[in-house]
Order: C-alpha cells, then sequence, then structure tokens
C-alpha cells in the first residue's frame, strides 16, 4: 500500500467519523424537542385505572402542557398496568390531560417546586 492510499483511507475513515459523532454531539444534553421545561430535575408519575372495574388503562394518551398558557411540554403513554412517567420537569405550574378512547378525557393540575423530585399523582381514575 502505498503512502497516497494510506492517506486517502485515513481520510475516509475521519470522514465517516464525523458524520456519526457530530450529529450525536449535537444532540446531547438536550432532548428531542429541545424544550427549556424539560431541563428540570423532577419526575412526574402515577398510575390510570378505570374509574368503576378499578384496571388499569393500558396505553392513555398523556399530554402535558406549561401553565397558564398551555403551552405543550411533553406527551407519553401508560404502560400495560397503566403506569406513566414523565422526566426532567423544571420549576413551574403544569396541566396533565389524559385520555383513552370510550373515555372521557381528565386533567390534573400540579405544581413543582425547586425541592420536587419525584411528584407522584397517584391514582387517576
Amino acid at each position: 500500500m502505498t503512502l497516497t492510499d494510506q492517506m486517502r483511507l485515513r481520510t475516509i475513515f475521519i470522514a465517516l467519523a464525523i458524520c456519526v459523532v457530530a450529529p450525536a454531539l449535537a444532540q446531547r444534553g438536550n432532548d428531542k424537542s429541545g424544550n427549556p421545561l424539560l431541563n428540570g430535575r423532577a419526575t412526574v408519575s402515577g398510575n390510570i385505572i378505570d374509574a368503576e372495574s378499578t384496571v388499569p388503562v393500558a396505553q392513555t394518551a398523556i399530554q402535558l402542557f406549561a401553565m397558564p398558557d398551555t403551552t405543550s411540554v411533553a406527551g407519553t403513554v401508560s404502560d400495560n398496568y397503566g403506569h406513566y412517567s414523565i422526566q426532567k420537569l423544571a420549576v413551574g405550574s403544569y396541566l396533565l390531560r389524559y385520555s383513552f378512547l370510550g373515555y372521557e378525557t381528565q386533567e390534573k393540575q400540579f405544581n413543582v417546586v425547586r425541592s420536587d423530585r419525584e411528584i407522584d399523582l397517584g391514582t387517576l381514575r
């Protein structure tokens, strides 16, 4: 292998490394939306159950909004046991909206204060 071939291979390797590493570094430290309200340290969680049967409601759509202007912050779905969790919440007031096909949409307001790390909203029906 000649010196020119070695230089060409080295250049190709460096270019590929940059293409792979640069996007990962560009996203580091940010959530997917780049939302500053998800740069905190609090986690909100709870469970969704059917009010009548008390059976967990899996795959419930959960939306989180910042108050008072109801800016969309995050969203998730409950797992097979009705459990949900949203992490990295900053200090502020929030509205949690949850809905599932065939059920009436429900809402729950809560606040995150500086000392909060874990906020358990308990069982929502």
